[in-house]
């Protein structure tokens, strides 16, 4: 049944037994608010997650509207303030905008790795993921055009290590691919949903996948464990 809220206030009543807010005491850092990383930090400040860090040193630009959560309005602004502006509109919370771009620095919690390109991506893996005990969960998403993959990776796990650092691959291999070139809102919030639901299962010490593979046309999933 609804709780006694005071007005105002958002009533999680309706997914405490799937994810309860008061409960989850990690914090969270998002480095990359684009496609994914916007959907990513949109769906857990609806979830009540309330320690959220965000980084990204881009503004929006229009050809960001079709699949990012910002709007119109947004046009201009750094990516970091408009969605912090956003989340606390839609929620009431306060998440914390750091508009530069991250390359290494102190981790801890989950970690959701979203920036632009492989290199980035490979750059912050090893200088502030890779066996940093802080760190309990990384999770990283890769887009195609109508499908895509989520990595859920803990960072102290040998196994799990090696078996991450095979998926890696330079930057100019993924523009070899035009699929990575190309996004539709649907594929971006497809993926957003699969990774934040796999932050959800490792926090209510559920099993989840190191790696899941998504196609949307035709409609396939696959996925494995390091």
């Amino acid at each position: 049944m609804p709780s006694e809220n005071k007005e105002g206030e958002v009533d999680y009543w309706r997914q405490l037994d799937i994810f309860a807010p008061s409960n989850f005491k990690k914090p969270i850092t998002v480095i990359g608010v684009g496609a994914t990383g916007s959907y990513i930090v949109w769906l857990l400040a609806k979830m009540g997650c309330k320690d959220i860090t965000v980084y990204d040193f881009d503004e929006v630009e229009n050809h960001n509207l079709p699949n990012q959560v910002f709007g119109l309005a947004d046009v201009g602004k750094k990516k970091v303030d408009a969605l912090a502006k956003a989340v606390e509109a839609s929620t009431g919370i306060k998440i914390k905008a750091v508009s530069k771009k991250f390359t290494k620095g102190s981790l801890k919690g989950i970690v959701f790795v979203l920036t632009d390109t492989m290199e980035s991506r490979k750059t912050i893996w090893e200088s502030s993921i890779r066996y940093q005990l802080k760190v309990d969960l990384m999770i990283e998403t890769r887009m195609e055009a109508e499908g895509g993959r989520v990595y859920a990776i803990k960072p102290a796990m040998p196994k799990q290590i090696a078996g991450y650092e095979k998926t890696l691959y330079s930057d100019a291999e993924a523009e070899e691919s035009p699929c990575t070139r190309r996004a539709i809102a649907p594929t971006v919030a497809t993926l957003a949903g699969i990774a934040t639901f796999t932050m959800i299962n490792f926090a209510n010490n559920k099993s989840f996948a190191n790696e899941v593979i998504v196609s949307l046309s035709p409609l396939v999933t696959l996925s494995k464990n390091f």
